[in-house]
């Protein structure tokens, strides 16, 4: 598995990867009511969701009440989460 690009911040952490000649962008997002963890495929036609938090193991809700230190570290969690998930799968 290769990363490409990667970016963080508390409300938002994405990584582009590379891994079996494919690539995937991996979002996790969070906000007041809301925290979403998605993986899409890069096809011809632009990016298509192969995944969400719901579909994959060890997903961690991030509650927009922590402290930024932990919404970036649980975030960063969830992406490693999402990447076994492409390993397993692809």
């Amino acid at each position: 598995m290769k990363g490409l690009v990667s970016n963080s911040s508390v409300e938002y952490t994405s990584e582009t990867i590379e891994y079996n000649g494919k690539k995937f962008k991996i979002r996790a997002e969070n906000g007041n009511s809301f925290s979403y963890l998605e993986i899409e495929l890069y096809t011809p036609n632009g990016l298509s969701s192969i995944a969400c938090a719901h579909d994959i193991p060890n997903y961690q809700k991030v509650n927009y009440i922590w402290d930024d230190a932990r919404r970036i570290r649980v975030s960063k969690e969830n992406i490693k989460a999402a990447e076994n998930y492409i390993k397993k799968i692809f």
